[in-house]
């Protein structure tokens, strides 16, 4: 089955609106788009999800910029390393922006060892709005023949906006049942305006059935089952083969 687009949860919040003008921000359409958008927004925010892991991605180094742009749907960083195209062994700390800064300033730096903080651009003007985060370096790329060539990075997802009618959300085919729940709820407090009520459905979304049987099966997708022993991929029982290793015993 075919996974629910853009469009088809703008038709639930037109179900439930309707062409009620006090519902209206500007144009029918608009209103359901940042109605869906924004119940999105926080059924992603709502729970630590471990879906909004990451695969690993690549974030290449342009030489003389000292910064690499992050994924648009980048929340929170898990971890980086460094990319290498020779032998060399390179390695990467965290840290604040007012330690990069200061390296910077007294010239501090390894050509083998970056150094990286989270930074925020300032507005550009009133008018427009804050710009994406970055990941400032220390030293800059470039700055050494030998620099690496990009970064390697994990990090947790934020919701993606949907624009077009024919976007899919980012998120599990298991959760769109949720997030049209969420929709529509959603779009019911549009209605009324009310923060309370908002405060009141925010709550009961969250004790709900769903949304706690989605937060199970979310956290059991892959159980801690222990370390892992060598060569024994089966448990004991009547049936199983005695355990293996090739790892000698002690002496």
């Amino acid at each position: 089955m075919a996974s629910l687009t853009f469009a088809d949860y703008k038709r639930n919040v037109k179900h439930i609106l309707g062409a009620d003008p006090e519902a209206i921000y500007t144009d029918v359409d608009t209103t359901k788009g940042q109605v869906v958008n924004e119940a999105g927004r926080w059924m992603t925010l709502a729970q630590e999800w471990a879906w909004r892991r990451s695969e690993a991605v690549d974030l290449a180094f342009v030489p003389g910029q000292a910064y690499v742009p992050l994924p648009t749907d980048f929340l929170t960083i898990l971890g980086a390393g460094v990319i290498v195209n020779d032998s060399v062994n390179y390695s990467f700390e965290w840290g604040d922006i007012s330690e990069l800064e200061f390296r910077r300033s007294q010239q501090i730096f390894d050509t083998k060892h970056y150094f990286g903080a989270m930074e925020w651009p300032n507005q550009p003007s009133k008018s427009d709005p804050m710009s994406a985060p970055r990941l400032a370096l220390h030293p800059t790329p470039g700055e050494s023949s030998s620099s690496g060539t990009g970064l390697r990075l994990t990090y947790k997802r934020g919701w993606s906006e949907l624009n077009s009618d024919t976007d899919v959300p980012n998120i599990p085919k298991q959760f769109e049942s949720l997030l049209l729940y969420c929709v529509k709820a959603f779009s019911q407090d549009q209605e009324y305006e009310d923060i309370r009520m908002h405060t009141r459905t925010l709550e009961g979304i969250m004790q709900s059935a769903m949304f706690q049987s989605m937060v199970r099966q979310d956290a059991n997708q892959q159980p801690n089952i222990g370390a892992v022993l060598g060569g024994q991929f089966e448990p004991m029982n009547s049936r199983s083969r005695l355990p293996f290793s090739s790892v000698a015993g002690p002496n």
